[in-house]
């Protein structure tokens, strides 16, 4: 956890964030397994990346934002 944050908590961010998250990629692409697999990428990505999270925003927006990327490649590769 980097000192002074306690958003960055990485074991709270399932718990707190992943029903919001889950719900988020299933809305858009329909597909429960594809869902929960985007979510289990945009945490991993999300702990990989900790230190370069900046505090210009939340921590659920922040996730947010890695998901949409990650949504955007699955499209993209489900038509190649």
């Amino acid at each position: 956890m980097i000192e002074g944050n306690k958003d960055l908590n990485i074991q709270t961010w399932l718990e707190e964030h992943g029903d919001y998250l889950f719900s988020y990629a299933l809305l858009r692409i329909k597909d429960t397994h594809v869902a929960e697999d985007l979510v289990q990428e945009t945490l991993l990505a999300a702990i990989t990346a900790k230190d370069t999270f900046s505090n210009q925003s939340t921590i659920r927006t922040w996730l947010i934002g890695i998901l949409k990327h990650k949504l955007v490649f699955n499209c993209i590769n489900s038509y190649i």
